[in-house]
């Protein structure tokens, strides 16, 4: 199961294990450079201290961190507002849990449960990953600026699917948390 984030919420990054259905994360982050405090995504001891972590790992253009769920995969963030991209993938029990996932997200953007527009359908990795290789090559290692293309393309062939434009004409597609 994948997903794609553009933006990060400040109500984003609390302290979790990954839901029982997953089995493997793997996060691939796609900003150029990671100044703020916020938004470093942090391996806990855990899950009640926030600041009890083992590693935190900004989240870099280039920057690949996988973990396997268990009942003491704790991880979290200190909050942050804004653009925070990364590719999420996420190995699952079985098929029915990616058909659940997508029809429930679907469900809350298009019922407009969520006014930020940050929840959306799945993506085909093949189409992020080919969006990803071209952005890449013709911004020639420019991180963020193929970020933001990557994110454009995407946010654009999901409306021409049927899926909402977000609140505010934002190109960046909307975020599932994982």
């Amino acid at each position: 199961m994948f997903t794609v984030r553009g933006e990060c919420r400040a109500t984003d990054g609390k302290i979790h294990t990954d839901s029982a259905t997953k089995i493997i994360t793997v996060l691939l982050y796609m900003n150029e450079k990671w100044d703020t405090d916020g938004g470093r995504l942090r391996i806990l001891r855990n899950g009640a201290d926030l600041d009890d972590y083992v590693e935190e790992v900004p989240p870099h253009g280039g920057t690949l961190l996988a973990f396997r769920r268990s009942e003491n995969s704790w991880h979290g963030h200190q909050p942050f507002d804004g653009p925070r991209r990364a590719i999420q993938m996420n190995w699952v029990t079985d098929k029915s849990v990616v058909a659940r996932e997508e029809g429930r997200f679907r469900k809350v953007v298009l019922a407009g449960a969520d006014p930020s527009g940050a929840m959306a359908p799945w993506y085909p990795i093949r189409r992020v990953l080919a969006h990803v290789s071209e952005a890449y090559r013709t911004r020639r290692g420019d991180v963020d600026e193929a970020a933001k293309e990557v994110t454009a393309a995407i946010g654009s062939r999901l409306r021409g699917a049927g899926s909402p434009t977000r609140p505010g004409g934002s190109e960046d597609p909307p975020h599932v948390d994982g």
